[in-house]
């Protein structure tokens, strides 16, 4: 987690209420996470790069939010992880694995409130799922 925090708010240059929406807490709590892990604020002024696209490392790709965190284990060849991954690994305290499926129980893909999301060990699993939501006539 530490890393993690440190990465977001170093290397990206995120604000902390901008690491709060990735995990979907409150501001505050990404203060006491930081003063906890002892990771010092930054100087006023401070400016991530000073590259002219930046966007600070966010993006949507097929309706999806993705965050840009190369060394994730789970990182895409593009070095993004999706937001609902980050979140459940936040919840679990641990990195998921990296063939689980993200599933989101309202069929929104940017929702990625902790209580709108699951996750699948496989494709496998998660179709199966499906199929039972069909054969329930739910979807």
């Amino acid at each position: 987690m530490k890393k993690l925090l440190e990465f977001l708010y170093w290397e990206e240059g995120l604000f902390q209420r901008e690491i709060a929406e990735i995990f979907k807490v409150d501001p505050t709590t990404i203060g006491e996470w930081m003063e906890k892990f002892l990771i010092k604020a930054r100087p006023r002024g401070f400016q991530p790069g000073n590259l002219v696209n930046w966007k600070g490392g966010k993006r949507i790709e097929k309706g999806y939010l993705y965050h840009f965190l190369p060394d994730h284990p789970c990182a895409k060849s593009n070095g993004y992880v999706s937001e609902g991954r980050l979140v459940l690994e936040n919840i679990l305290g641990d990195f998921l694995p990296c063939y689980s499926i993200m599933h989101h129980f309202n069929k929104d893909s940017q929702d990625n409130r902790p209580e709108n999301l699951m996750f699948f060990e496989s494709q496998a699993s998660h179709t199966a799922h499906h199929e039972q939501l069909r054969a329930q006539g739910v979807l």
